[in-house]
């Protein structure tokens, strides 16, 4: 169960040991971290991802059938020919 109410840690504790504070970051926890009594670092859980879904718009989105095509006069003007 993740701690709802963040715990205060010194920046000497925090950084002996770090691997332990972020595993349970990790897991939910918050921390507060401390320098000479005052806040300098929160540590809050990761946000959760959404997992990505394909297919999400087929169906909705349609393209022109000429789509591909390049119209004659921007042909030309890319080739130096016309105005």
């Amino acid at each position: 169960m993740p701690n709802l109410i963040a715990s205060s840690v010194n920046v000497r504790e925090f950084r002996e040991n770090l691997a332990e504070y972020l595993r349970r970051a990790e897991q939910g926890a918050e921390f507060i971290v401390t320098a000479r009594g005052r806040e300098v670092a929160r540590i809050v859980p990761p946000a959760a991802k959404k997992p990505r879904v394909f297919g999400v718009m087929k169906g909705r989105i349609k393209m022109s059938p000429d789509f591909d095509e390049l119209p004659g006069d921007i042909i030309d003007a890319m080739e130096g020919r016309g105005e």
